[in-house]
């Protein structure tokens, strides 16, 4: 079964039916909205275009994706808190991929922001957020372990530290294959802070910026196969092969 998501005034019909739907999203549609209806197993296809709008995954296990990617479809904040927010027990079946996420402004996880969730982001982009303490692109605490592979972390910035990434404890995300670049933090790390154990696997850490240490990572975890242009400071136990 197909549900479209005509405009923010669309009468939202509920689902009789038990099996997985699609529900799709254009342009004057609300993000939003297709998360409320969507039940566990439903995939979210939004087509190209730019959403302002914020968007919380409500523990929902579901798939929301982009139509033609990243390049093409973008979820703005409009500086108004996190773009994204999963704080409800998500896991790894909610799935998000192939947007950019931008403008978000808060005082933690500009991005996204995750608590107490571990979902799976793929292939997205986060640029252009602002956390005023911690975490500029994403924030990951209280035991958020997201999986997070393919994605690109650039010019986002934190006040205090975690310009791209910030990992309390406990926090634990599998981050591979994805591109930390110009991103800034006030004081420690540019691109990843860590109080938690995430594992680093064939990334790329290079020309961020940390006012104090860390331009690139500071804290725990173990980094492999990847490229860091200076290293890491700091009490920790990063490890790199």
């Amino acid at each position: 079964m197909t549900r479209y998501i005509i405009s923010t005034l669309a009468v939202l019909a509920l689902a009789t039916a038990t099996q997985a739907e699609t529900i799709y999203v254009s342009p004057g549609g609300s993000i939003q909205d297709a998360i409320t209806i969507a039940s566990a197993g439903d995939e979210i296809v939004v087509h190209p275009g730019t959403y302002v709008e914020r968007i919380n995954l409500g523990g929902k296990a579901i798939t929301l994706r982009s139509n033609d990617g990243p390049e093409l479809t973008t979820i703005d904040g409009a500086a108004g808190g996190s773009v994204i927010t999963c704080n409800t027990s998500e896991g790894a079946d909610t799935v998000i991929e192939g947007f950019t996420i931008t403008n978000g402004n808060a005082p933690d996880g500009g991005g996204m922001y995750n608590s107490g969730s571990s979902p799976t982001v793929i292939n997205c982009t986060f640029s252009g957020n602002t956390a005023g303490y911690a975490g500029g692109g994403i924030y990951n605490l209280t035991g958020a372990n997201p999986t997070l592979t393919n994605c690109l972390f650039s010019g986002n910035s934190a006040g205090n530290r975690g310009g791209g990434m910030y990992n309390g404890y406990p926090g634990n995300p599998i981050v591979t294959n994805c591109t930390f670049t110009g991103n800034s933090a006030g004081s420690y790390a540019g691109a990843v802070f860590s109080d938690g154990e995430p594992t680093i696997t064939n990334c790329i850490l290079w020309g961020n910026a940390a006012s104090l240490a860390g331009r690139q990572i500071y804290g725990n975890g173990t980094v492999s196969y990847s490229a860091i242009e200076d290293g890491w400071s700091g009490a920790g136990n990063i490890n790199a092969d």
